[in-house]
C-alpha cells in the first residue's frame, strides 16, 4: 500500500497500492471492521502521484504520471471520466 485517505465524512477508506491499484473500503464504526467496496487494478498507465476525494464524497479523483486523471463513482466503481 502506497497511500491511503478517509473520506471527508470518515464512511469510506480509500488506497493506491502497486502505484496503479485503486481499493475503496467501507469502515464500520460498531466493530471497526471494513468491507470492500471495489477494487480497480491498473486504472492508469503509469505510476499514481496522488489520489482525492470529492467532498461530498460521492467520487474519487486519480492522478498519474500518464498525465491524466480519471474520476470514479465510488457508490458504483465505475469511470466516470478521465481527462
Amino acid at each position: 500500500v502506497w497511500q491511503v485517505k478517509w473520506s471527508p465524512n470518515g464512511k469510506y477508506l480509500a488506497s493506491i497500492a502497486k502505484a496503479y491499484d485503486l481499493s475503496i473500503q467501507e469502515f464500520n464504526p460498531e466493530d471497526y471492521t471494513f468491507k470492500l467496496k471495489f477494487k480497480k487494478e491498473k486504472i492508469h498507465d503509469k505510476e499514481i502521484n496522488c489520489f482525492n476525494w470529492s467532498p461530498d464524497n460521492k467520487k474519487i479523483l486519480t492522478a498519474s504520471a500518464d498525465k491524466r486523471i480519471k474520476v470514479f463513482d465510488v457508490e458504483t466503481g465505475q469511470l466516470k471520466v478521465t481527462v
